[in-house]
């Protein structure tokens, strides 16, 4: 059986009630963040998660640690260490794909 919608439900539940104690609403924290307010709705719901960028942007916003907002246990070192890892990853991925819509050749 898959537990993912279950994670995913809890990290819903800990965003809504950051929302709620921070007296923000979703539409402020979708401009904030510059996303849509169905994408905040979604996270809310569970039935999304934000990008591991927009994680960061809703922990700096809350001003709690990213592994705090995820639910992720360990080294807190070891946590920052591989969510830094995760968002570098992706913006390689995207670098990548503009030198390639440029025609630039991607050397590693």
């Amino acid at each position: 059986m898959d537990d993912k919608p279950l994670r995913d439900k809890e990290f819903g539940e800990k965003l809504k009630a950051l929302i709620k104690a921070s007296g923000m609403s979703r539409t402020r924290l979708a401009e904030r963040m510059g996303v849509s307010r169905m994408a905040v709705t979604s996270w809310c719901n569970g039935t999304n998660r934000p990008t591991m960028e927009n994680a960061l942007a809703l922990a700096g916003i809350f001003e709690i640690s990213p592994a705090g907002l995820l639910g992720v246990t360990g080294k807190e070192e070891d946590i920052s260490v591989a969510l830094a890892l995760e968002a570098l990853k992706r913006a390689q991925i995207q670098i990548d794909l503009a030198m390639s819509a440029l025609g630039k050749k991607v050397l590693r």
